[in-house]
């Protein structure tokens, strides 16, 4: 196997694994923004909304966008209902996965 071989299945790999990683980042997006969404709708004490981001991700960028960019954002919205949320769900995630993904 030649050396241009193994060049053209490296790079196959490594874009292969960057794109799974950015599909782990949206999928914990997803998971933590609709736990965390569930818990903002029957608690107003910020002890249990802390302990739902907690359990919600491993990831600490996306702990860090749920607390410092979607919460008050969310808060800020007096109109925010579940239903809100499902309708511009897709845009949440991709702010989560941009704000996550490393750089």
């Amino acid at each position: 196997m030649s050396y241009k071989h193994l060049f053209v299945v490296g790079a196959l790999m490594c874009s292969t694994n960057y794109s799974l990683a950015e599909t782990k980042i949206e999928h914990q997006c997803t998971d933590a923004l609709f736990d965390v969404a569930r818990v903002l709708m029957a608690e107003k004490s910020t002890l249990k909304i802390n302990q739902a981001i907690i359990k919600s991700t491993k990831y600490a960028k996306v702990r860090q966008y749920i607390r410092t960019k979607w919460i008050p954002t969310i808060k800020s919205n007096p109109d925010f209902t579940p239903n809100s949320f499902v309708i511009d769900a897709e845009k949440y995630i991709k702010e989560c996965a941009q704000f996550a993904t490393p750089k």
